[in-house]
């Protein structure tokens, strides 16, 4: 009887130890495999972030071919690094795309990733300057004064040929503007036509600083 008892426990107990097991597998398997994505997604960023000091030399050298290239395959690696957008839509603009698809890869930079060295107001001023060009000046005005409002040469152009483009023309930003350059206005100059008032615009030093005294 007590031998009968020792075999009933010794077979409860070897039981128990292959219930417990796959549990105890399953944990370990799990662990494993989180540990290994953690490692393959460093590896991928690391690889990204190699791809996009590339690409910002190639850009920066306006070798647009060379940076698309670099920047796609970042962005093959980790496409939540916003500056690899942004380099693609610039490069992309370089090379001649239409508006229309480098407005796609500036909205992917300003809405769907991480920036890391560039700053996100450039993609804001290269949004609304396509926004402009597309005939959506309304909307490219909004973007530069959104907060933080952007003072730039570049975003008070933009800001001109939006006002001229959405019928605007007595608008006193824009006129201040054309003051600031020394550019004859429609109204006081009669002589003068809007169109080549607006083609002066084109023509200013992109250096002139004309943020707001």
């Amino acid at each position: 009887m007590k031998r009968l008892n020792r075999l009933i426990i010794t077979a409860v107990f070897v039981t128990g130890i292959f219930a417990v097991s796959p549990a105890v597998s399953a944990q370990t398997y799990d662990s494993f495999d989180s540990g290994a994505l953690n490692s393959a997604n460093l590896a991928n960023r690391k690889t990204a972030l190699r791809c996009l000091e590339l690409a910002k030399n190639y850009s920066a050298k306006k070798q647009w071919t060379l940076a698309v290239s670099q920047a796609e395959l970042g962005v093959s690696y980790d496409n939540k690094i916003a500056d690899l957008w942004y380099i693609l839509a610039v490069s992309k603009t370089g090379m001649g795309e239409s508006k229309n698809n480098v407005l796609q890869l500036v909205t992917k930079a300003l809405y769907s990733g991480e920036w890391l060295d560039y700053n996100r107001d450039s993609a804001r001023v290269l949004y609304a300057d396509i926004l402009s060009d597309t005939l959506r000046g309304e909307q490219a005005i909004e973007v530069l004064d959104s907060k933080p409002v952007i003072f730039s040469a570049d975003a008070e152009y933009i800001r001109a040929k939006s006002y001229y483009r959405i019928g605007q023309k007595e608008n006193a930003r824009l006129r201040k503007i054309l003051d600031v350059h020394g550019i004859p206005y429609i109204v006081t100059e009669p002589n003068v036509t809007t169109k080549e008032s607006l083609q002066a615009i084109f023509h200013t030093d992109s250096k002139l600083s004309l943020q707001e005294k």
